[in-house]
């Protein structure tokens, strides 16, 4: 499904460097003036970046109607203001996420050799998971306020950065919070629903890199040893 080398490895770079720079500079823009606007350049750099790193043919062309259905839903939805639609912001980048996770571990866990696009693969794989809840966390802040507390009190209540747009700076940091099992008690779930998601993800965060690690070391093991050019050359 993830083509050549190459360009798989430059493909899956761009993804995580988008990925990263989601992480990194999307809480500090979300306070400033111009925070909508960041924010909306960010994820759509970053779902141009996961349409790219999936392989040309029939999976990008899903992958891209994905990206177009939700970009053109985004903007509508935030320059009509149409209200009872705001979940859909949220929904559709879930869908798009849960679909470009499902092609890279895919990628990931049929290769036969250990490589850099490999590893490279299974960290953005890991991001997305997360991308992918704390969409899924801010489409049950947008439908139920109060979804998720912070301080003890709802989201909504406590001046969050991103009352428009559904929370996402907060549900991303609670969505890998709760992936890596930080579990810094901040947000926490405060409807029953939300818990029992929030329980399959804790578990997914710790089952995929297990998973992942032993895969690896299978893959490397079958291999065998590593031989040195030196020994190879004496024929040793």
């Amino acid at each position: 499904m993830i083509a050549g080398a190459s360009s798989t490895r430059a493909r899956f770079t761009l993804l995580l460097f988008t990925l990263m720079a989601l992480l990194l500079v999307l809480p500090v823009v979300a306070t400033t003036p111009y925070g909508l606007i960041s924010q909306a350049l960010l994820g759509w750099c970053t779902i141009a970046a996961a349409v790219w790193a999936v392989d040309a043919g029939r999976m990008r062309s899903l992958a891209f109607s994905l990206a177009i259905v939700t970009l053109v839903v985004d903007v509508i939805i935030w320059t009509a203001g149409i209200g009872p639609l705001m979940p859909l912001a949220r929904v559709l980048p879930a869908v798009f996420l849960a679909f470009v996770t499902c092609v890279l571990l895919e990628h990931v866990m049929t290769r036969e050799e250990v490589t850099f696009d490999v590893v490279i693969g299974g960290v953005c794989t890991y991001i997305l998971i997360g991308a992918f809840f704390a969409q899924v966390y801010a489409t049950f802040e947008i439908i139920a306020p109060g979804s998720l507390l912070e301080q003890g009190r709802p989201l909504s209540a406590v001046g969050a950065t991103d009352l428009a747009r559904g929370h996402i700076v907060e549900t991303f940091y609670y969505s890998l919070v709760t992936l890596t099992t930080l579990g810094f008690g901040d947000v926490v779930p405060g409807t029953p629903i939300l818990r029992a998601v929030t329980t399959v993800e804790a578990l997914i965060g710790q089952i995929y890199p297990a998973i992942l690690i032993a895969h690896l070391v299978g893959l490397r093991a079958a291999r065998g040893p590593v031989r040195r050019r030196g020994d190879i050359e004496r024929g040793s």
